[in-house]
Parts: C-alpha cells; sequence; structure tokens
C-alpha cells in the first residue's frame, strides 16, 4: 500500500511505499528530504446511521385505546379502522357447508346449590306452618297456614323463574332464554364477547355453582348475567374456545 505526499520543495506529488512511513527520504525530482508521515492502520468507523424514530401510536376512533398508526383492526374492540365494519366482513366472509351451528351444552340455574340458607328456611317455614295449621284448626287459628302459604308462594315463584330459565351454549353464540307465555331471549356471538367473568363466593364454591356474565365489545354493560349455574368454569371455558 502506498502513501501520497507532495514534495515541499517542487511541490510534486509522489507516491511512497509504506514501508517508508515514519522515515525520511529524497524527492526524485528534486532532490529535496521528504519525511513520509507514519502510516495509520486504525481502519477508518463506519458512519453510525440511526434508525428511524417508530411511528407514534393513535387513539382508536372506536375504544380510545391505543393502536399502532398502521393498523387495520383494533386488538381491543375489534373494529375495523378502513372503512369496513365487523358486521359486513362476516357477511361476507363463506360459510363452509358443514359449519352448521349445534349446542355444545345447555344448563338451568339450581335452587339448593345456589341459596342453600333460603331453600333451608323456605322447607322449614313450610313444614312447620303446615304442621302448625293442622294442629290448630281446632282452636280456629289460621297462623300456620298463613305462614305455609306465604312459604309456598314465594317456593313456587322461585321455582317457576329457576325452571323456566336457560342457558344455551353453541358453536357460534350463547343464548339466555326465560319465560314460558312471555318470551325473554338474548344472545352473544362468541366472536364478538370482549367481557367474560364468573363469580362464586365460598359457599357457591363448596357447591360447584356461581354466576355467569357476558358482554360484547360493542356495549359497555353486561348483556348476558345468569346466577346459581353449575359448573360455572366449564361453560366459560367452552365459550372461550370459540372466541376469535
Amino acid at each position: 500500500m502506498s502513501i501520497r505526499i507532495v514534495c515541499p520543495g517542487c511541490g510534486k506529488a509522489i507516491k511512497a511505499s509504506d514501508k517508508y512511513a515514519g522515515q525520511s527520504a529524497k524527492c526524485p525530482a528534486c532532490s529535496s528530504t521528504i519525511n513520509v508521515p507514519a502510516f495509520d492502520a486504525t481502519p477508518v468507523p463506519t458512519a453510525f446511521v440511526a434508525s428511524p424514530p417508530p411511528v407514534d401510536d393513535r387513539p382508536c376512533p372506536f375504544c380510545a385505546e391505543p393502536i399502532k398508526a398502521s393498523a387495520i383492526k383494533c386488538r381491543f374492540c375489534g373494529e375495523f379502522l378502513d372503512g369496513r365494519t365487523r358486521q359486513s366482513v362476516a357477511d361476507s366472509t363463506p360459510t363452509p357447508v358443514n359449519a352448521v351451528e349445534s349446542d355444545l351444552l345447555s344448563c338451568r340455574p339450581v335452587m339448593f346449590r345456589n341459596r342453600p340458607v333460603g331453600f333451608s328456611i323456605l322447607c322449614f317455614l313450610l313444614f312447620f306452618g303446615t304442621v302448625a295449621g293442622l294442629f290448630a284448626e281446632n282452636e280456629g287459628s289460621d297462623f300456620g297456614w298463613t305462614i305455609a302459604g306465604i312459604a309456598g308462594v314465594i317456593f313456587a315463584i322461585w321455582y317457576f323463574r329457576v325452571s323456566t330459565t336457560r342457558l344455551i351454549v353453541t358453536n357460534r353464540r350463547t343464548i339466555l332464554r326465560r319465560g314460558i307465555l312471555s318470551k325473554y331471549t338474548r344472545e352473544v356471538r362468541h366472536s364478538d364477547v370482549r367481557l367474560l367473568e364468573v363469580k362464586q363466593n365460598i359457599f357457591a364454591r363448596m357447591f360447584g355453582v356461581g354466576s355467569l356474565s357476558i358482554a360484547s365489545a360493542g356495549h359497555g354493560e353486561v348483556e348476558i348475567f345468569v346466577d346459581g349455574i353449575q359448573n360455572p368454569h366449564q361453560v366459560k371455558d367452552t365459550i372461550d374456545g370459540y372466541r376469535a
């Protein structure tokens, strides 16, 4: 490797071999003494090119959660940000021929396991009122029959509400149905579920029951709530398995 230098006497550019680095030599043109600079073998560091700063996040226009500026779908509420809606995407997605909706499980609230204390009190009042009514017939007192009647009415209303409530989980949605003459039905698709909550107190855990709350991404409140169902975590796991 050669070192380029300029003769101070005649101004001629000269190439000197690197073996003369740090030594004195004579100019071949004018014989002037030239000091050959020392050769620096240290590589010149490459200029560091800083990577462009990351693009700032932006809030989702539907739920205000922070998302990437390049995102086309919010990972929190599931809404599309390119003008489409979840419903239009779902409608345009072809459904496989064999994707027939089928029931995965169906359950009803229970009485004793859900409210063991209240159930026991009602049974005691029914028994006590009936016995007291039978023994007090000769005295003309209706106190026992009154207690038994009130307890019986409460028990009947409770039993009617429980027996006419059904929670159905299919491979597409969760359905809550209540009533016989006056029907109440509410459903939430698994792909829309945002909140899925199970609550159990100490007695409910002992008896294997609890409450289940379901809310979708498009609503801020609970849409389906059912209390006193058996194995609520099994129901939750079933729904979780079909959430998008």
